[in-house]
């Protein structure tokens, strides 16, 4: 089977019950308050908004942000709760290879998810396309990076549930992958089965099927056609994903959409193509593995990765980047709670240059577990390596400090946080900054947050007076406390 065009088509309604929506918003941190939803026009704060992808159940365009001059994604959806439900996912989770949201807007029946632009970047599906089938070494790489992805959903009690080539972004540069389109996403629990949310969805996957317009059902487990899912069926989903990456073919066929369903749930898998010659056994016993019919007898993801599908290489580059973003953690927890907070803002509306992404691979070097979040322990291992004992021990409780909902671990956002340098903001974000200090959210937030503090800074106190007096800094003097943090 060839590559199958994905073209926009609209689909068959899908009704849920608000009941249905099992992703809470419980347990968010600081970082909520950035989120904003506007009713208005989206043409009013975009320009040069082009075609991107048009997907079955949603379009994707690339916009340049008028006030800033940043290029954006543009994703946009029917205002239902099933889109309402992805938008309270994205603001939960945060991870170098997740494609970051920062606010949306409402019109017209329509939502208007507004995520960071993914420079070079296209489809993994239009990729393949063009240049698959790809190497073993490339299929690993990306394999891996897919399940890391998938340990940290399957960590927060999530199932994927439906996902394809289609739903990730490769960057045509360095094959960097990033998720968009999480609205499949459902919460593991003991009512699953009778999910309407995923009842639906299937049944909608076999209507853009017979369609011509979708090919996300060739990625489904047979389990699901039977109304019956677990994290296994995202198992099924990864080597369905590896197998079309080897062969640029989807494993199972049919004619029509019958056809299809039967093939996957007798799971006849064959390699007979000449692509397979050049792939070791290890490979296509996995891929075996993977796609076994049974459920039970389906490898987990914890055996996969604890295998090393891909030998990981850090460069000394990497390492001295790692040393200075320690030096950097160590001023940035001493300083007062007002810069930290405009600082996160900052990293909300994603002011990262390629300069900053660098420090993405720093992230990905302490996050050992590759849960998309730094523990403790994490923390521990890089710093023991850089530093005496004693330091050490100081610098650890330094970087925690970074967590800032307090659950025990520093997220890729907070991480981030610490990057911002003088040279990656500009005069039009310190702008935007102040715009934010200025909004109720920011004055609701900073009185609670500074009644509760331990430690008040001489700035911190002054801009709580300012506020409990109903009264602002000025945007001077806003600028004038930015920089005096600001490294250079």
């Amino acid at each position: 089977m060839g590559c199958i065009k994905v073209k926009n088509k609209e689909i068959k309604s899908i009704n849920i019950k608000e009941t249905d929506i099992k992703v809470t918003n419980n347990n968010l941190g600081v970082d909520q308050i950035f989120f904003s939803n506007k009713n208005e026009q989206i043409y009013n704060d975009f320009k040069s908004i082009n075609n991107f992808i048009n997907g079955f159940n949603y379009k994707m365009y690339e916009a340049e942000h008028v006030l800033s001059g940043k290029k954006r994604f543009i994703i946009a959806k029917d205002d239902t709760i099933m889109t309402q439900k992805e938008i309270n996912l994205l603001k939960s989770i945060s991870h170098p290879n997740i494609l970051k949201y920062i606010e949306c807007y409402t019109a017209q029946n329509k939502r208007y998810l507004i995520f960071e632009h993914f420079k070079d970047s296209i489809t993994l599906f239009d990729l393949l396309c063009i240049k698959g089938p790809f190497s073993e070494e490339v299929s690993l790489k990306i394999l891996r990076e897919i399940l890391l992805i998938l340990s940290l959903f399957h960590s927060k009690k999530l199932i994927l549930n439906i996902f394809s080539i289609g739903n990730i972004l490769i960057s045509r540069k360095d094959m960097t992958i990033k998720f968009f389109n999480l609205e499949s996403v459902i919460y593991q629990n003991k009512d699953i089965l009778n999910d309407t949310f995923f009842f639906n969805q299937i049944e909608s996957l076999i209507y853009a099927y017979t369609s011509h317009d979708n090919h996300s059902l060739l990625g489904c487990a047979p389990e699901m056609f039977s109304s019956k899912i677990s994290q296994k069926s995202d198992i099924w989903s990864c080597g369905i994903i590896l197998y079309a990456l080897l062969c640029k073919e989807f494993p199972f066929k049919g004619v029509n959409e019958s056809d299809l369903i039967q093939n996957i749930k007798q799971g006849n898998l064959k390699f007979l193509q000449n692509c397979w010659k050049l792939v070791s056994p290890s490979t296509i016993n996995l891929i075996e593995q993977m796609l076994s019919i049974k459920e039970y007898k389906r490898i987990s993801l914890e055996i996969i990765l604890s295998q090393q599908l891909v030998e990981d290489q850090v460069s000394r580059t990497t390492l001295k980047e790692a040393e200075n973003f320690l030096q950097k953690v160590s001023v940035f927890v001493t300083k007062n709670k007002f810069q930290r907070l405009i600082l996160s803002y900052l990293t909300h509306i994603g002011f990262a240059t390629d300069k900053q992404l660098k420090y993405n691979e720093v992230f990905k070097l302490i996050d050992i577990d590759r849960d998309g979040r730094i523990s403790r322990e994490d923390a521990i291992i890089l710093i023991k390596n850089c530093l005496a004992p004693i330091e050490a021990l100081i610098q650890t409780e330094m970087f925690m400090n970074l967590d800032s909902d307090n659950d025990g671990f520093v997220s890729y956002t907070d991480f981030l946080k610490v990057t911002i340098d003088k040279k990656s903001v500009s005069e039009v974000e310190i702008t935007s900054a102040f715009e934010f200090y200025n909004s109720e959210a920011f004055t609701e937030y900073f009185s609670d947050y500074f009644a509760s503090m331990e430690f008040k800074s001489s700035n911190d106190t002054k801009i709580y007076e300012k506020i409990t007096k109903n009264t602002k800094i000025s945007f001077t003097e806003f600028k004038s406390i930015m920089n005096d943090y600001l490294l250079e």
